[in-house]
């Protein structure tokens, strides 16, 4: 069979289109997600603020009275504090079954107890909607996906006031210490 010089041309024209790589014409950033659940409800980090996904395992518990700090977990050696996401967020209180701890990261890691780790979703920034006007300002929860999964600033998270023990013991009654072995003098 011959091919006319024409019909040549077209062919070599769509096989050259068809071998060169596709071109992502938007140049708005990507950001990946990790998507967990937490009390019914997605919620999300920047992937880049999380350090490891861990089975919870045996946790040290704190004496009551320390904000939403559940205990200590040991990860590689080193004791790190586990809170309970749920009661940050005021969602729910916590649940010692939660079977996953995510270790978010900054100088000294923290885990948060969260039900399941879902996904990593990758999405342009542009397909994060802020959160509505009104949010108090001190809100962990910096934004939200199409999809409905809630997208959580670390750094607001990690410094929340039930977090710091201090902050808790502040409040007990004069005469009380958040720790059980402490005397009142």
């Amino acid at each position: 069979m011959t091919v006319s010089p024409d019909h040549l041309r077209l062919l070599q024209h769509r096989a050259a289109t068809l071998a060169s790589p596709l071109v992502d014409e938007d140049r708005t950033p990507l950001v990946d997600l990790v998507v967990v659940s937490v009390a019914g409800r997605r919620l999300a980090f920047r992937s880049d603020s999380v350090r490891q996904v861990l089975r919870n395992g045996p946790l040290c518990r704190l004496p009551q009275g320390c904000g939403a700090l559940l205990g200590l977990v040991a990860v590689s050696g080193t004791a790190v504090p586990v809170a309970d996401l749920g009661a940050l967020l005021e969602d729910s209180s916590p649940e010692p079954g939660r079977p996953l701890i995510v270790l978010l990261g900054g100088p000294a890691p923290v885990g948060v107890l969260v039900d399941d780790a879902l996904s990593v979703l990758s999405l342009r920034t542009r397909d994060i909607r802020p959160r509505p006007p009104g949010s108090p300002s001190d809100s962990a929860e910096c934004g939200i996906t199409s999809e409905g999964v809630v997208v959580l600033d670390t750094e607001i998270l990690l410094s929340h006031p039930r977090l710091n023990p201090r902050s808790t013991s502040e409040q007990l009654p004069a005469g009380r210490s958040a720790h059980p072995d402490a005397s009142g003098e």
